[in-house]
């Protein structure tokens, strides 16, 4: 599935938020130094949507706020047996 995330670094809480029209605003307490904020955003949407972190990967904007985010069907990734 791939999702639209509008992402907020240096936040004071983590959080995830369904938008109405189906996009996603993430609120990261990591800084945008070195993908810190990237990686926050990774390990924050796994856990949101209970999958491994490996499931989740930046397709578009990674040094941008707005992302394109897919996360992929664990059940047929190599990686997951």
């Amino acid at each position: 599935m791939k999702l639209t995330v509008r992402v907020k670094p240096g936040s004071r809480a983590n959080s995830v938020e369904e938008l109405p029209d189906g996009s996603y605003r993430v609120a990261v307490t990591a800084l945008p130094e070195k993908g810190q904020a990237n990686r926050a955003l990774i390990e924050l949407l796994a856990h949101h949507f209970k999958v491994p972190k490996f499931a989740v990967r930046i397709l578009a904007g990674q040094s941008a706020r707005t992302k394109v985010v897919e996360i992929v069907n664990v059940d047929k990734h190599p990686l997951s047996s």
